[in-house]
């Protein structure tokens, strides 16, 4: 389904509801890609256009580094082992075949907003060092219909749709949290085992969210 397809059937089956606005379903149906695609798995790791894990160039003295806002979060930093570990405390790590030095004290921080974006925090000196980063992207906000979401198909009308109808339930009947926890907690964990499954059958049987 298109993103405009999933709003036209949110909006028919919420009265009152449009597109955008104050009751706008679009924003929910962004929040909920959001919070389906908020996962650390090898589907959502970032890339750059060379296919290699992202590179944060640092400098020397400088702990704080603000990452662009298509990172959600990151999990590792490291050095290739090849060139050293210029003293940094940490442990070795191999992914892909490849040897890394994981960087240990220092602290990350996951997407919060455009103003609040995920971070990298170092405790010790970075030396002004190229580190590489096993990082998470978030999906491209929702602002348009004709923004396309990242959700195959025929996963987005059996959890997307469904997440998305939780949200606004949540803000009609004032149980948000509620709709936000059974999606963290038993829509998202049941999404996740089949885009694992490596291959998408169309045969998948819809969970039955309400639609």
């Amino acid at each position: 389904m298109t993103t405009e397809e999933l709003v036209d059937e949110l909006t028919a089956r919420f009265t009152g509801w449009s597109t955008d606005g104050p009751q706008g379903v679009l924003p929910y149906l962004s929040q909920a890609q959001d919070l389906l695609m908020a996962c650390e798995s090898h589907q959502t790791l970032a890339f750059d256009e060379n296919g290699d894990m992202l590179t944060l160039e640092t400098e020397a003295g400088k702990k704080l580094y603000s990452l662009p806002d298509n990172i959600w979060r990151v999990s590792g930093v490291m050095l290739p082992v090849l060139r050293g570990h210029h003293g940094l405390r940490g442990a070795p790590i191999t992914i892909g075949g490849v040897d890394y030095w994981a960087v240990k004290l220092l602290r990350t921080q996951d997407y919060v907003s455009h103003d609040n974006p995920a971070k990298v925090i170092f405790s010790e000196d970075p030396k002004g060092l190229a580190f590489v980063l096993r990082a998470y992207v978030r999906p491209k906000p929702l602002t348009s219909t004709r923004v396309a979401h990242v959700i195959p198909q025929p996963l987005d009308g059996a959890y997307l749709l469904p997440a998305t109808a939780m949200l606004i339930d949540g803000v009609q009947n004032g149980n948000a949290v509620e709709a936000r926890r059974v999606i963290e907690k038993e829509l998202k964990p049941e999404f996740w085992a089949q885009m694992n499954k490596g291959e998408q059958s169309e045969n998948i049987e819809p969970v039955r969210r309400g639609f």
